[in-house]
């Protein structure tokens, strides 16, 4: 239970208003909503699948195949108020800056995937896991529901190594993605290291 409190009071310190919301239409739908370890059997549907969006290197297709050989990519999108930025790491931010989008892949995934994720981002004290409502993404915004997303729990704007840029920019190329959200993020981080 400690480390439900510290995960609440870190998103808390962040402006997330962790408070319970009410489960009604007149609640605020506008922020995303914490996906905490107990919540993992609302993420998946009746199919047994949850989807996945990658912003990083897991965008790189033959990288998933081998760390996620279940999982399939169902497109590329934005998700939109968002940008993509590196801490030594690619992570996803909130921004105010209008047209601003960070690119995704969406991944349809399994349990063990989800498991697999959750190792390769050290969830949940690396990364935390978020639902992303699909109408915050610039298309299949018409699916119901909400895909997972990994945040940065902590980190400052650095610069990301060459090679794992690479890594990403194959991972644009594979879901047909807008290389200037990419250059944008290296730039912003000071380049490459």
């Amino acid at each position: 239970m400690s480390l439900l409190k510290d995960i609440v009071r870190g998103a808390e310190q962040l402006g997330f208003d962790m408070r319970p919301k009410p489960n009604n239409s007149k609640a605020d739908k506008s922020r995303w909503e914490p996906a905490f370890p107990d919540d993992d059997e609302q993420l998946f549907g009746e199919d047994g699948y949850a989807y996945y969006l990658a912003y990083g290197m897991n965008l790189n297709q033959h990288g998933m195949s081998i760390r996620c050989p279940a999982a399939e990519p169902v497109g590329g999108s934005g998700v939109v108020g968002t940008k993509l930025v590196f801490r030594g790491v690619a992570d996803i931010a909130r921004t105010t800056t209008m047209g601003t989008i960070c690119p995704v892949g969406i991944w349809r995934i399994t349990r063990e995937c989800l498991e697999s994720l959750d190792m390769l981002e050290s969830y949940p004290h690396g990364y935390r896991r978020e639902y992303v409502p699909f109408r915050k993404l610039t298309n299949f915004n018409h699916l119901p529901g909400n895909a997972i997303v990994y945040v940065m729990n902590h980190g400052r704007i650095s610069p990301p190594p060459q090679s794992y840029v690479r890594t990403i920019a194959q991972g644009y190329e594979d879901f047909g993605l807008d290389f200037k959200w990419l250059d944008k993020a290296v730039q912003e981080a000071g380049g490459v290291r």
